[in-house]
C-alpha cells in the first residue's frame, strides 16, 4: 500500500507541475487568462501532493523513532548506529537523521567510546513506583 500512496502522490505532483507550467506558458505566449482549470489541474493537485507527501515524511520519521525507542529498551538505553543498521529497517543516513532530532529534542544524549565510536544513550523509561514518588512541580 506504501508504494500505491508513493505513486498517487507523485503522479499528483507531476499532473499539478505539468499544468501550472502548461498554464503559465499559454498565459505568457497566447495572453490567455489564467481559469479555473489552472487551479483545478494546476494548483490544486500540485498542493495536495506536497501536503501528503510531507505529512507521510513526518509519519514515517515518527515511526522510526518509536522502533529506536523500542531496540534501546532492549539494549539498555545504549544503542551505536551500527547496532541501529544491523538490527533495524534504517540504513545509516535515516538513523543519524533520527537520532540528530531526538538529540535536538533533548531525548538522546552522545558519548564516545574508548575506541572513538559514538554511543547515543537514550532517556532511560521510568518505573511505576518512580513515576509515583515523582515529586510535584
Amino acid at each position: 500500500m506504501g508504494n500505491s500512496k508513493a505513486w498517487i502522490l507523485w503522479t499528483l505532483i507531476c499532473l499539478g507541475l505539468f499544468s501550472t507550467i502548461l498554464y503559465i506558458y499559454s498565459f505568457s505566449v497566447y495572453h490567455s487568462g489564467l481559469d479555473l482549470g489552472f487551479l483545478i489541474f494546476g494548483v490544486l493537485p500540485l498542493s495536495m501532493g506536497l501536503y501528503e507527501q510531507s505529512r507521510m515524511k513526518k509519519t514515517k520519521n515518527r515511526r522510526m523513532e518509536k522502533q529506536l525507542f523500542m531496540f534501546a529498551m532492549e539494549q539498555d538505553q545504549l544503542l551505536t548506529i551500527s547496532e541501529i543498521v544491523l538490527y533495524t529497517e534504517m540504513d545509516q543516513k535515516m538513523a543519524e537523521q533520527v537520532l540528530e532530532e531526538l538529540r535536538k529534542k533533548g531525548l538522546v544524549k552522545i558519548k564516545v567510546a574508548d575506541n572513538g565510536v559514538w554511543v547515543y544513550e537514550f532517556e532511560p523509561l521510568l518505573t511505576k513506583e518512580q513515576k509515583l514518588s515523582a515529586e510535584r512541580v
